[in-house]
C-alpha cells in the first residue's frame, strides 16, 4: 500500500510593484495578478508576506488587513478583475468574493512585518479555487516603502503516493 506525502511546487514571487502606492489610511486597496490553478492543481497554495514600513509612526488601526479573492473562472467580482492593481477599497469590501486572510499588526516605525505561511484554501473552506489572488488594504497609518520593501511569495500544494 502507497504512503501519501504532501509535496510542495516551486517558489513563486508574486508581482508586488504597485503595491507600494498604498498609502496609509487611504480608501484604495491593491489587489495582485490572479493565480491559475486549473493547471497544476494545487490542494492549497502557503503563501508569506514580508513588508516593510515608513518612518511614520502607527495611526489608524495599525494593521496591513490582507484577504484572499477567488472565481471559478477568469470572471471575478467587481471591482476585482483578476490584474494587479489598485481598486478601490470600499467596492472591493462590499458584495465580493473576497474573504479574510491575515492581518499584519505595525507596532513601530520602519519596521519590516513578516507574515507565517498561510493557508489560502483554508480561506474558502478547504479547497483552492481555479483562479485566486490577494487584495490589501492599508490601514497602518504608514506608507509602505519601495517595490523591494513589499515581498509576496507563495508555494503550491500537493499530495503524492510513495
Amino acid at each position: 500500500m502507497a504512503d501519501i506525502k504532501t509535496k510542495f511546487g516551486s517558489l513563486v514571487t508574486m508581482s508586488s510593484t504597485a503595491c507600494i502606492m498604498l498609502t496609509a489610511g487611504s480608501a484604495i486597496g491593491w489587489e495582485s495578478s490572479a493565480v491559475d490553478n486549473s493547471g497544476n492543481l494545487y490542494q492549497d497554495a502557503l503563501i508569506q508576506f514580508s513588508i516593510s514600513f515608513g518612518a511614520s509612526a502607527p495611526a489608524g488601526d495599525k494593521a496591513l488587513y490582507i484577504y484572499a479573492y477567488g472565481a471559478m473562472s477568469s470572471t471575478f467580482s467587481s471591482p476585482i478583475t483578476g490584474s494587479q492593481g489598485l481598486v478601490t477599497a470600499g467596492n472591493a469590501l462590499t458584495g465580493t468574493n473576497i474573504r479574510p486572510l491575515y492581518v499584519m499588526t505595525l507596532g513601530t516605525a520602519s519596521q519590516t512585518l513578516i507574515s507565517p505561511p498561510i493557508s489560502v484554501n483554508t480561506t474558502f473552506g478547504g479547497v483552492l479555487p481555479p483562479k485566486w489572488g490577494i487584495f490589501i488594504l492599508n490601514d497602518a497609518g504608514s506608507t509602505l516603502l519601495t517595490a523591494a520593501a513589499v515581498a509576496i511569495k507563495w508555494k503550491g500544494v500537493y499530495y503524492t503516493a510513495v
